[in-house]
């Protein structure tokens, strides 16, 4: 139960550290009003619920470092601040929060990489030349919300760890929403989740069951089975896009049984009477 708190008013080139290791409810609070030049860095390991607040302006750096951590909120607000950089760096984290809130500023970074029901919210209002950097690792659950802002960079980049060949990749479902309200000149970037196809062919009249997976846009709904392209020796006779975890296993495949062997049933059945 630790707590540490730096509070500095009208102050120039003033560094706050805080350092935390095997600790348990441990609170970091930075606070400076009408500051410049301040370095503001909390680093936890092997902490629980941990909260890191930095309210600070101009030329402002939040490092909020946390390493094998569970329930970390990491909350920077910004208010009239200009050249920010909020960095969140959490690894082999779990239920963290990160929270990245720019008021008035100009050329603000916000970098967050973490993993597992993590929330990554940046939040820039009336701001400029604000990148807004998102990188997950088998995560779920980001928004980027950016208001009155321009020329901003929003990049979502999720990778999602993929078991195949050994059995249907493991997929997690990602949602990665940009919210821009009156901006200009925005570009929204999310590279996401993988998705899965099963197909059952007929090649040189044997029957071949395919099961594989390919990474696309998590928003993009098209279905590759309509767009893939064959040999004209091989006849698809079923196909299916999905993408949750297993739809290309064997059960998927039992739709397509019943559909094969209901005539034969019919036929056997005529042939009784």
């Amino acid at each position: 139960m630790t707590t540490n708190t730096n509070t500095n008013t009208n102050s120039k080139m003033t560094p706050n550290t805080n350092t935390n290791t095997n600790s348990k409810m441990t609170t970091n609070t930075n606070t400076n009003t009408n500051s410049k030049m301040i370095t503001n860095t909390n680093t936890n390991t092997n902490s629980k619920m941990t909260t890191n607040t930095n309210t600070n302006s101009k030329m402002t750096t939040n490092t909020n470092t946390n390493t094998n951590s569970k329930m970390t909120t990491n909350t920077n607000t910004n208010t009239n601040s200009k050249i920010t950089t909020n960095t969140n760096t959490n690894t082999n984290s779990k239920m963290t929060t990160n929270t990245n809130t720019n008021t008035n500023s100009k050329i603000t970074t916000n970098t967050n990489t973490n993993s597992k029901i993590t929330t990554n919210t940046n939040t820039n209002t009336n701001s400029k030349m604000t990148p807004n950097t998102n990188t997950n690792t088998n995560s779920k659950m980001t928004t980027n919300t950016n208001t009155n802002s321009k020329m901003i960079t929003n990049t979502n980049t999720n990778t999602v760890t993929n078991s195949f060949p050994n059995r249907s990749p493991n997929t997690n479902t990602i949602s990665n929403k940009n919210t821009n309200t009156n901006s200009k000149m925005i570009t929204n970037t999310n590279t996401i989740t993988d998705k899965n196809t099963f197909s059952n062919s007929n090649i040189y009249g044997k029957r071949v069951i395919s099961r594989s997976c390919f990474y696309e846009d998590y928003d993009d709904s098209s279905d590759r089975c309509g767009h893939e392209t064959t040999s004209s020796y091989i006849k698809t006779v079923f196909c299916q896009t999905c993408n949750t975890d297993g739809c290309n296993g064997a059960a998927a495949f039992s739709p397509f049984i019943a559909l094969v062997f209901l005539p034969i049933a019919a036929m056997l059945t005529k042939l009784m009477k």
